[in-house]
């Protein structure tokens, strides 16, 4: 998931992850120890549930369908407003709460767009590498306060989630909840040399497969990201079964052509050659 313009403190960062060549090195003619890599198995609620970040997020349908996301997620808003409903002065009040979030989950509904190829304001936006066209795929997406949540689904269901954060809180700080709630990263990069300013993390299960990612120098929110590994093969199989690379739409490539071809010649008009005179 890596973009392209990333800043060179992400290149040092990685260096202080990896290890020095000689450290652990087995002697020579001594043989390499195997190490024995155990089966993810997917398990729900996984460990690595977006529900631990956000509630709102909590057990959503990854495998499932539109409408079945459209009902958890306007059964999460509800509960999100109970605590207000019960101190709320009017029932005038409480029922312009209950018809704010049936508007918004409806919102998210007509949100819902395919790619097909068509030109979308998507080609260009933080999620341009997150699908591709022509193969089923297509995204719903929901804003709240001056944030973004994109659903991605592929064959009508739903395998994939991003979070678009803007503002506080700040990337260390997002990773770091990370880690207090789902444990050690499989990979973790830092800031500095000390780390103590965690700058990316990502970790996987048989269930999610979930990056928290930085800034890019294009888009300034941050993105947290959840694969639902299940359908993640039966995805990345459709998506070999067209030609191209990538997930960016036909208004993103335009202007990748308009940037890196070469401007062509005019073509000047054909000058006609004199008429000759007969021979008398």
């Amino acid at each position: 998931m890596d973009r392209l313009g990333v800043s060179i403190g992400i290149s040092l960062a990685l260096l202080v992850t990896v290890p020095l060549a000689t450290e652990g090195k087995p002697k020579k003619g001594a043989k390499e120890p195997k190490v024995e890599q155990k089966e993810l198995v997917a398990v729900w609620p996984s460990p690595l549930d977006p529900g631990l970040l956000d509630s709102v997020f909590s057990e959503l349908p990854f495998g499932k369908g539109t409408e079945e996301l459209l009902d958890v997620l306007q059964l999460r808003l509800e509960e999100q407003i109970k605590p207000v409903l019960k101190v709320a002065g009017s029932p005038r009040e409480r029922d312009a709460m209950k018809e704010a979030v049936s508007n918004s989950v409806s919102d998210v509904r007509k949100s819902f767009e395919e790619f097909k190829g068509q030109k979308t304001p998507y080609a260009v936006s933080v999620v341009a590498d997150e699908y591709k066209d022509n193969v089923g795929e297509g995204l719903m997406r929901y804003p709240y306060a001056t944030n973004h949540a994109y659903f991605f689904f592929s064959g009508g269901k739903f395998w994939k989630m991003l979070l678009c954060l803007e503002g506080d809180p700040s990337m260390a700080e997002l990773v770091q909840k990370g880690l207090e709630k789902y444990g050690p990263a499989a990979d973790i990069y830092w800031a500095d040399e000390e780390k103590k300013v965690p700058l990316r993390a990502q970790w996987r299960d048989g269930t999610f497969e979930v990056a928290f990612e930085p800034p890019d120098d294009v888009f300034s929110c941050k993105r947290l990201v959840w694969v639902y590994v299940p359908e993640k093969a039966r995805v990345m199989q459709a998506r070999g079964t067209t030609a191209g690379e990538g997930g960016s739409g036909s208004l993103a490539d335009d202007l990748l052509k308009q940037i890196t071809e070469e401007p062509k010649p005019p073509i000047e008009p054909k000058k006609e050659e004199p008429r000759k005179e007969p021979k008398k």
